[in-house]
Order: structure tokens, then sequence, then C-alpha cells
């Protein structure tokens, strides 16, 4: 693929899949890695590099599970080039359109011991696809254009906007849509928590993802409802021990300082009293 025919799409971490806008055949490039600040390790699409004992050696994308067949991968260069195809098992577990950008950040963060929070946070770098630019079509030749058709189709551009813009707020406020959005909260909340809970909880999220995105789900029946109260429950405990993590974290720093204080006031007499 030449340059002229590609842009560059950034990998971003903040979610664990992330659509492309590609067809099945093309051909993608993904370029660039990621470096974490705690062991060193260089991770790039495909590959691990310079990692500590019993890591994971596997790269920051799921490349098959988001329907990206590799071609070949150059890990001097940290190029990786692909195929997009049918199946992406990645996309559909965590209720994305595939192909997808699919993050492996659990398996490497559970192989270090780390929460995946505290894995992303170390990771500085970054990785771009090159994908195909879409063909534009010649522009038509422009005509003089009547008043009143300038003003119906500028009319028509107002209407669509007022239209798109009441029919997203009307979905966000609808039962299925409140129910999507209790569990992208609950995505970013379990990123955060131990890895215990990661484990228990990310598949069973993903699970209730894909059923509500395919809407063999209605929010707004019985069992929706059973759906949101648990989700409601799950989000409550979280949010616990969340609150507990973070305390537990300011008595420890507290009781540190304390320690501290104690032996320079000691100190302190010490030399007062010679």
């Amino acid at each position: 693929m030449s340059t002229e025919q590609t842009t560059l799409v950034p990998v971003t971490l903040d979610r664990l899949a992330t659509s492309l806008d590609v067809a099945v055949g093309d051909e993608l490039v993904i370029r660039g890695a990621f470096r974490s600040t705690l062991d060193g390790s260089i991770v790039d699409a495909s590959a691990t590099l310079d990692g500590p004992p019993g890591a994971d050696t596997g790269g920051i994308l799921d490349l098959e599970g988001g329907g990206l067949h590799v071609v070949s991968r150059d890990l001097g260069r940290h190029e990786v080039r692909v195929v997009v195809q049918e199946i992406a098992p990645a996309c559909a577990k965590a209720g994305v359109v595939p192909p997808c950008l699919a993050l492996r950040l659990l398996p490497q963060a559970q192989s270090r011991l780390l929460t995946m929070a505290d894995w992303k946070a170390s990771l500085g770098g970054g990785l771009t696809v090159a994908v195909p630019l879409p063909i534009v079509p010649p522009a038509p030749i422009v005509r003089a254009v009547p008043y009143a058709a300038i003003v119906m189709f500028f009319g028509a551009i107002v209407f669509a906007i007022v239209a798109t813009r009441t029919f997203v707020r009307r979905r966000a406020a609808s039962p299925q849509g409140r129910l999507l959005a209790l569990l992208r909260r609950l995505e970013k909340k379990i990123a955060k928590a131990e890895p215990a809970l990661v484990v228990t909880l990310l598949p069973t999220l993903a699970a209730a993802n894909e059923a509500v995105s395919a809407r063999r789900i209605d929010a707004s029946s019985p069992q929706g409802a059973r759906i949101v109260a648990t989700l409601g429950r799950i989000e409550g405990r979280l949010d616990e021990a969340t609150q507990r993590t973070r305390e537990g974290r300011e008595r420890a720093v507290a009781d540190e300082l304390v320690r501290e204080m104690e032996v320079a006031v000691r100190a302190a007499e010490e030399v007062m009293a010679m």
C-alpha cells in the first residue's frame, strides 16, 4: 500500500476493542510499540521483547481474534502486515462490529501479577494502523442552482441533524440505552479492579454486552430488569472494593508518614537533650 492510498489510525488503550472501518481482504500495516516503565518490556502488535521471566510474550493485540490474519512481521522495525478476514471472535465477544483492534491487556497484566489499570498506565509509546482510504468518486460538474433549491438543501441538512440528535437522545434515554451505558461504565470500573475480580467478572460482562448488543435481551422486559438489578449490585460491590483499596493505600501512606515524623521528633529531642 502506498502512503497516498492510506490513512493512519492510532491504537487506543482506552477500550478493550475498537472497530475498524475496513473490508474483508484489505491489507493493513501496524507499526510501532509500547514500552513499560515497570519492567522495560517492549510490546508491539504481535510480540513482547525484553520482558521479564514468566511474562506474557504475545503482542498488545489479539490479531486473529480481531479478524486480522498475520501475513508478515518485522520484529526489529515493529511492523506487522495483516489481511482482514471474516471470522473475528474477539470482536463478537466484546460486542463491537468486526474487524476490530482487540487488546490483550488482561493476560499481559495477569502474567505480571498487576491490574490492567496499573499495566496500562505503565505503557508509553504507541501503535498506528495504516488503513486504505475509501475510493472517492469524481466530483460532479457544478451547475448554477436556483436560490430556492439552495434553501431547501440546507433546510434538509438542518432537519437531518436535528432528527439525528433527537434519535440519539431518545436512544440513550431508552431502557436499552441505559443498560448499554451501565455496561460501558462497569467495563471501565472492572479495568481498575484487582486481578481476581477482573478474571471473575470480565467474561460475564462481555457475555452480557454481547447479548444486549445482539438484542437477545430486551432491557424493558422483566428479564432485562433482572439484568439491570444484578449489574447494579455488581457496580455497588466494585465501588465498595475500590473504596476499601483506596482507604487501605491512604492508611499505609499515613502510617509511613507518622513513623517518619515520630523518628524525626525523637531525633530532635535527643539533639536538644545534649
